[in-house]
């Protein structure tokens, strides 16, 4: 069961990066697009944290390292900018434009890393299991 459960976020955070590029590429303004991605990497994440919460507690602490990262240092803070400034690109604000762009990037190593700890989660229960038969 355990191992079910990471395989599910293995596939929502893989689904979650396909929505967002296909929001970029189908969104003419993409403010509106980068809005809707900032707020999907915010609740999807959150959801994982509060069903791994609900069912299993602090049990996995990579997992929960992993997605705590992200979630706190790139996922909200870089999506309060985006509600903080509605109405222009995050690299255009001043001062900071050319740190936000660097921030951004390490937000995308940042969720491989998230992504890294589900599948060495889902990696180790495949090996708890084996052991155990």
């Amino acid at each position: 069961m355990r191992k079910m459960k990471y395989i599910y976020d293995l596939v929502v955070q893989v689904f979650l990066v396909l929505v967002v590029i296909y929001l970029f590429q189908t969104n003419p303004n993409k403010i509106v697009a980068s809005f809707w991605a900032g707020a999907l990497f915010v609740l999807l994440p959150s959801s994982m944290m509060m069903r791994e919460w609900l069912f299993f507690k602090k049990s996995n602490k990579v997992w929960w390292l992993g997605a705590i990262q992200f979630l706190v240092l790139f996922a909200i803070p870089i999506f309060v900018l985006r509600v903080l400034n509605p109405h222009v690109s995050l690299e255009t604000l001043e001062p900071g434009g050319e740190f936000i762009k660097v921030w951004h990037r390490l937000s995308n190593l940042s969720y491989c890393v998230f992504v890294g700890v589900t599948i060495y989660s889902i990696w180790m229960g495949h090996k708890t299991q084996k052991t155990k038969n």
